[in-house]
């Protein structure tokens, strides 16, 4: 148990190390990172010391006091009454530290006689010896905000042994990007956002749990909140995609409000233990860091709803908006909400394998509560999000995903959420005009489904060729969510296919620059282009970019292909003969090289395989209008295409003919 636990911010690492070594002349041991042995986990070790400690000694400075980590360090401090604060430079404290009192040290400089420096040590003796014996001195550590720092920093400031341990811990836990590279034009200003609207981000809760795998239920928690916030009409939230690129990393608050256009964030932390859950929530001006409003909760698991309404009821009286109703597709069975958290937290990781496992997480939400609309509808989500890459899964998934779909019809009958759910059905039947119908009613969604159904919606808008009005759908995606990758990735799709080249490669490079950007999708984009472009040069370095991310799911290699250029079209239709299995990313490749090569028959066959196989329509159908497939467009066998994917009489029908085609006489038509 050591004496000293001490908090503080990195880049105050000089001055935090003048306090510890001024306790150790004391007597006092204080628990250092410093020692710790590589392979240990961080996080327990941490918590553990911060439980333990008899003297909680946080210094505050212009940094720490937007130190997330910091700032929830005392405040599990202060709730264990072992909180000893002092000010190392002038600054305004966290709200709810402001009537603590804290010691002036601004001025001290490591003297020993320093009169300040003696009040303050009597104050943290005090509070040492009430809890015990002063502990055999010492092993020392300061623990600060440096989970955000980047591993040059850490090996350029410590030893080898240090290095080791924290080097371990960090590839654990934090991705390797920046946000705080990301200048504000790139996202939501880009977008023409202002900040006269009450916006908000909620920030993803800490885990404060002993168990790292309780992070789900933190996430969850956040992204709850979000959802809840979302429903109140004066108040924009930013999607989830875009608050959650901030996890783990010590960004200024001013810096995160920036980027994401709000005026306000919500953060907070969370400890769950059994049947307890502990939760602070936080609510922070964007312009000056300074908290509005904070609250600690600490309650019975049970009370876990309870709990979520009244923060965001807190939240919404503190801006002085009104909270919406409910739309009652929730549960009020703690078991079945722990489920479905960690059914979401696996599906919004993007990985395959984790994907995969998702499903499985609702269906047992469901099965301990079956009225859990919201369980279904993300069921539903999950069996359509696992199938692109392995079409051997589409007849597994085909019946359970219909009756998910006919359960949330049946609990929530002309909801939002049912027609979200029926659109799915639409789209895989080619009932294109359901499909928009129902598309627009589930935009009524909230939360992350809302922003989900509006790209869909967009995606659709694509696929018949709509490209125009795509832009504009999807430009509003891109200011619900500005950091999500995957709907800025479609937005630089239909400006693409719309023609906009000039804005498609500005989306591109704002992408590129965005941590997490250079995705498979991404890159798999730039080979497209390029190939449209004929620019043998940038397919090249497109191509080489993709295989550095080790992750390309097709099974085309363009790079032979490329180089051997009269042996391209006999691999190619070798590997459409035996693509029974094909997943829909080789065919789209199959398509797009045919077309670069001059076989315009082995193209269409491998889009009308697309076809058959049962995707979603949106999913891929915009493929078709992708400038790198123009040459297709006068073919006959394109134009049947269209008309067997239910497109040409979906024009007929409502006269939205598009961009590229027009009728010709009462039954014909022409693209061009």
């Amino acid at each position: 148990m050591p004496d000293v636990f001490l908090s503080y911010s990195r880049e105050d690492q000089a001055t935090a190390r003048r306090f510890a070594q001024g306790f150790e002349r004391e007597g006092l041991s204080v628990w250092w990172d410093q020692t710790l042995n590589a392979g240990e986990d961080y996080d327990q070790v941490t918590e553990q010391a911060l439980e333990t400690a008899k003297a909680v000694v946080v210094l505050w400075s212009t940094k720490s006091v937007s130190s997330r980590w910091v700032r929830a360090e005392a405040t599990q401090a202060d709730r264990n009454a072992t909180l000893v604060p002092a000010m190392i430079e002038p600054c305004k404290r966290p709200i709810m530290f402001e009537l603590k009192h804290t010691a002036d040290l601004s001025n001290w400089s490591g003297d020993g006689n320093d009169k300040d420096w003696q009040a303050y040590l009597a104050t943290v003796q005090r509070m040492v010896r009430k809890r015990g014996p002063v502990a055999a001195p010492p092993q020392v550590a300061v623990v600060s905000d440096r989970r955000r720092i980047s591993p040059a920093a850490i090996a350029i400031g410590l030893g080898v042994l240090l290095v080791a341990g924290v080097i371990m811990w960090m590839l654990r836990t934090r991705p390797t990007s920046s946000i705080a590279q990301v200048a504000p034009s790139a996202t939501v200003a880009a977008a023409g956002m202002t900040q006269t609207q009450v916006s908000i981000a909620v920030l993803p809760f800490v885990n404060m749990s002993s168990d790292p795998e309780q992070e789900y239920f933190s996430d969850g928690l956040s992204e709850e909140l979000l959802n809840q916030l979302a429903q109140v009409p004066q108040l924009r939230v930013v999607g989830r995609t875009s608050s959650f690129a901030f996890k783990g990393k010590n960004e200024d608050l001013r810096h995160i409000g920036e980027v994401l256009g709000v005026n306000h964030l919500l953060e907070g932390s969370v400890r769950k233990a059994g049947k307890r859950v502990l939760i602070t929530a936080q609510l922070i001006r964007q312009s000056d860091g300074s908290h509005l409003w904070s609250q600690t909760y600490e309650r019975s698991l049970d009370d876990i709803f309870a709990i979520q309404e009244e923060i965001a009821r807190n939240v919404t009286q503190e801006l002085q908006v009104r909270m919406g109703t409910s739309s009652g597709s929730g549960t009020k069975n703690v078991a079945a909400y722990d489920e479905f958290l960690a059914g979401r937290a696996l599906l919004n990781s993007n990985d395959s394998a984790s994907m995969q496992a998702a499903a499985p997480r609702f269906e047992r939400a469901v099965a301990l509560d079956p009225t859990y609309v919201q369980a279904w509808l993300w069921m539903v989500d999950a069996y359509i999000r696992a199938t692109p890459g392995d079409s051997r899964k589409l007849p597994q998934y085909e019946k359970r995903l219909n009756a998910a779909i006919d359960q949330v019809v049946a609990l929530a009958p002309k909801s939002p959420e049912a027609s979200f759910a029926l659109s799915y059905r639409a789209a895989r039947e080619h009932h294109l005009i359901d499909m928009e119908h129902l598309l627009n009613e589930s935009l009524k969604l909230t939360g992350g489904l809302g922003v989900r159904a509006r790209l869909r919606h967009g995606q659709f808008l694509v696929g018949v060729g709509r490209a125009t009005e795509a832009v504009l759908e999807l430009e509003q995606v891109k200011k619900d969510d500005p950091l999500d990758v995957f709907s800025r990735t479609n937005l630089l799709l239909a400006y693409e296919i719309k023609g906009d080249s000039a804005r498609a490669d500005t989306e591109m490079q704002q992408l590129l620059a965005l941590p997490g950007g250079r995705t498979p999708a991404l890159l798999g984009t730039a080979v497209s282009r390029a190939l449209a472009r004929r620019d043998v040069a940038k397919l090249n370095e497109a191509l080489l970019a993709v295989k550095d991310t080790g992750t390309d799911v097709s099974s085309v290699d363009g790079k032979p292909l490329l180089d051997d250029p009269a042996l391209a079209l006999p691999k190619l239709r070798s590997l459409y003969v035996g693509s029974s299995q094909a997943n829909i990313y080789t065919l789209s490749s199959i398509a797009q090289w045919s077309t670069y090569f001059g076989d315009h028959d082995l193209a269409l066959r491998a889009l009308q395989s697309m076809s058959h196989k049962g995707y979603s329509f949106e999913i891929w159908a915009g493929l078709l209008w992708r400038p790198v497939l123009r040459d297709l467009h006068g073919e006959p066998a394109f134009k049947k295409l269209i008309t067997d994917l239910g497109i040409a009489d979906y024009w007929r029908a409502t006269g939205k003919w598009g961009d590229f085609c027009n009728p010709v006489g009462k039954d014909d038509f022409e693209c061009r």
